[in-house]
């Protein structure tokens, strides 16, 4: 997977109820986009390493990958994008337990 692949924005689980200002908060940023995209494909719960992991190889050659791309990922998903994708009822996302638990 890389970043040539095609975001289908309208069929995210949980995308349908929000306002068109928060659903354009929430993709505006390419890394939520792949970061739902990647949720789309695999089954949660999922530990926010394994996304971090699936995150870099979606949007980065799968031979470049090194654990210094999977951690900053890791930080930046943990802090910033899976907060706000959990605020807006998107996904159910455990900080304690560093785990998405479900989709909304």
């Amino acid at each position: 997977m890389n970043q040539t692949q095609q975001y289908n924005l309208e069929t995210y689980v949980g995308t349908e109820s929000l306002t068109e200002d928060d659903y354009h908060r929430l993709m505006a940023v390419r890394r939520r986009r792949t970061t739902l995209s990647v949720l789309a494909v695999l089954s949660v719960p999922i530990d926010l390493e394994d996304l971090a992991e699936a995150v870099v190889k979606w949007e980065e050659n799968e031979a470049a990958i090194d654990e210094t791309s999977i951690d900053q990922i890791e930080i930046e998903l943990h802090h910033i994008h899976l907060p706000k994708m959990d605020n807006l009822d998107v996904i159910d996302y455990d900080r304690d337990n560093n785990r998405v638990v479900a989709w909304s």
